[in-house]
């Protein structure tokens, strides 16, 4: 893969059919420019596609995207209009298909896994770029070794979707170039600045984990048990970096996004689904995560269109410029790269 990185995302090589409303038109109808901002959650990121089809039900347009783990894969296949495909995937995976796709000599992600996500990614993302979307959209990852924060915002989209939840010890690191990527959900697990980063005004988020139940210390520790099991099998064959080198980084970069978490920007507009029913491997529950996210984003639908037009009427009351051409500061906070 070729790499090219950027400044800022989505600088004058961007298209303009990208943008479905011209910054100069929207500014003169002072309209502002929405984001949405699909964070991490594993299984739970089903919720996103129940999110997205009740978005789209309730005539809420959104501008731009930025996806992070399981939010990239919706994110990605929604902007391909591929979002159907992802739908009946998700409702497909019983128990024991699930058992199938934990169950694997190679790691998950890699050409000799079993990883059926990627096969789904390859066949209908596979020739798509960021170049044919109608919006902007933002993969989210995190860089091997260092823990940056890396946006993916042009080249291949199944690329850039694979490398966003590639989690470490189940999956290998994707390649860019000279670096190695894997799920941004370690580095930014609800990417409202990468919104902010692609021009979005008001930003809705969507948070699979906020009002589902946190992990106790008892539960953490299985779970690491069970990625370690996975990362550490002697039967398994990996190229470097293997799972575990990539899963003792994870853990180390866990430790210093915590620390940051609390100065994460906040989003104009949170949708929190309730999902503590289910658990962030309950891959074959998709119908009730799908389910609470559709239910949850229609009951607030009026609200976000509410706060949509305040926003708008602030604009419009504002001395001055109604809404400054430059993107945020924190858009160099991140690299954008293409790949």
């Amino acid at each position: 893969m070729d790499m090219k990185i950027t400044e800022r995302p989505w600088g004058n090589e961007r298209r303009r059919k990208q943008r479905p409303i011209p910054f100069a038109d929207r500014r003169a109808n002072n309209r502002v420019c929405v984001g949405l901002a699909l964070g991490g959650g594993a299984a739970r990121g089903w919720a996103h596609i129940g999110v997205l089809t009740a978005l789209r039900q309730a005539g809420i347009d959104v501008d731009v995207v930025a996806g992070t783990s399981i939010g990239a894969l919706a994110g990605g296949f929604w902007l391909a209009r591929r979002l159907n495909d992802l739908d009946v995937f998700a409702h497909s995976i019983n128990a024991r298909r699930l058992d199938a796709m934990l169950d694997y000599d190679g790691a998950i992600g890699s050409t000799h896994g079993n990883d059926e996500v990627a096969r789904l990614v390859v066949s209908r993302l596979g020739d798509i770029r960021f170049s044919d979307l109608a919006r902007p959209f933002a993969a989210v990852t995190t860089e091997v070794g260092s823990g940056a924060e890396v946006h993916l915002t042009q080249g291949r989209l199944g690329d850039a979707v694979r490398a966003s939840y590639a989690l470490p010890g189940l999956m290998e690191p994707m390649q860019v170039g000279s670096r190695l990527l894997f799920d941004g959900a370690l580095s930014n697990p609800l990417p409202v600045n990468a919104c902010r980063a692609l021009g979005a005004d008001f930003v809705i988020a969507v948070d699979c984990n906020g009002a589902s139940v946190r992990f106790t210390e008892q539960s953490a520790a299985r779970a690491y048990d069970r990625l370690k099991r996975f990362a550490l099998s002697p039967n398994r064959s990996m190229p470097r970096p293997g799972a575990k080198g990539a899963l003792l980084a994870a853990f180390a970069i866990v430790q210093s996004a915590k620390t940051a978490e609390h100065a994460r920007e906040l989003p104009d507009f949170l949708i929190a689904p309730d999902l503590s029913a289910v658990g962030p491997y309950d891959f074959h529950r998709a119908r009730e995560a799908i389910t609470a996210g559709e239910e949850t984003a229609m009951k607030m639908a009026a609200r976000i269109r509410a706060a949509i037009t305040e926003k708008e009427a602030m604009v419009r009351d504002a001395e001055g410029p109604a809404l400054s051409q430059e993107l945020p500061d924190d858009a160099l906070a991140s690299q954008a790269v293409a790949i």
